[in-house]
């Protein structure tokens, strides 16, 4: 009975044992593949953020070229001028393939839309108001959006 009692604590001893061991090794692995994650999610963040900076600034510079343009200017001033918006389309036309964008347009202080690459198509922007939008918002206030 004796040995029977010392087997059996032995036994007992030796699952717990084996039972810690596994938990201390399974804690430590886990905290090591969240690590991982954090450390691989950092550096995706980060091209994230260098790839997004690099569009918008190569897109901040086609717009500042736009409206440096005294064309477009000229079309802000003399709205109800049909030639002064003809020739702020055919700008715009042509910033649109080559920027090869979805659309271009020309917005005055208003929000309205006075000009636009899809001035032709069903669903055009001119006579649209876009003075909810976040861009015109910024843009407005004088900041780069």
């Amino acid at each position: 009975m004796k040995l029977r009692m010392i087997l059996f604590v032995l036994s007992m001893l030796a699952f717990l044992s084996a039972s810690t061991g596994g938990y201390f090794y399974y804690s430590s692995l886990k905290e090591a593949a969240f690590r991982e994650a954090e450390r691989q999610a950092g550096a995706r963040l980060q091209t994230i953020n260098k790839n997004l900076s690099g569009f918008l600034s190569e897109n901040i510079k086609p717009v500042r070229s736009l409206a440096g343009l005294e064309e477009l200017q000229q079309s802000l001033i003399w709205s109800n001028d049909a030639a002064a918006l003809d020739k702020a389309n055919m700008i715009l036309d042509h910033f649109n393939r080559t920027l090869e964008a979805d659309v271009c347009y020309l917005m005055d202080r208003m929000g309205d839309t006075i000009a636009s690459s899809n001035r032709m198509a069903k669903d055009s922007f001119v006579g649209q108001n876009f003075d909810f939008r976040p861009y015109f918002q910024n843009a407005i206030q004088r900041e780069p959006a």
